[in-house]
């Protein structure tokens, strides 16, 4: 089985393969920068499963779940390119809030208000729906 280890040959390959696939400049750069880190992380250690679960590990120390991801993405396309899919990392579970902060909620004095406003300013048709309720 062959060996892979990042060097500066593999990483200016992939530049030019993002390149050719018109990836955005701002994309090309984040995906290189992120090689790099990962090369850093390595520090000369081969890829392998393990290690790149470890890097993964890693990431997830001080970032949010959507910053590993973007750092992930990149790390997954440069496996493709070296031709290692099969070692590609799982992206991490976003948890999305169904309902808004209790601060970010309009308080009932603020919702009044706002129902003030809108049937002075705006059509009866349009504040209706707004106010199901149908009070004017």
């Amino acid at each position: 089985m062959t060996e892979y280890r990042i060097d500066t040959g593999m990483i200016e390959g992939f530049r030019i393969s993002l390149r050719e696939k018109e990836k955005s400049p701002a994309t090309i750069r984040k995906y290189i920068r992120e090689i790099e880190f990962l090369e850093e992380f390595l520090h000369g250690r081969e890829i392998t499963k393990g290690n790149l679960l470890e890097y993964s590990e890693y990431l997830q120390e001080g970032n949010r779940p959507q910053t590993v991801n973007g750092k992930l993405a990149a790390v997954n396309a440069f496996l493709d390119f070296i031709g290692m899919p099969a070692e590609r990392l799982k992206y991490q579970r976003v948890q999305r809030k169904i309902f808004a902060e209790e601060a970010r909620e309009l308080t009932q004095e603020e919702y009044k208000r706002l129902l003030e406003v809108t049937s002075e300013e705006m059509d009866d048709q349009i504040y209706i729906v707004q106010n199901p309720e149908g009070k004017l």
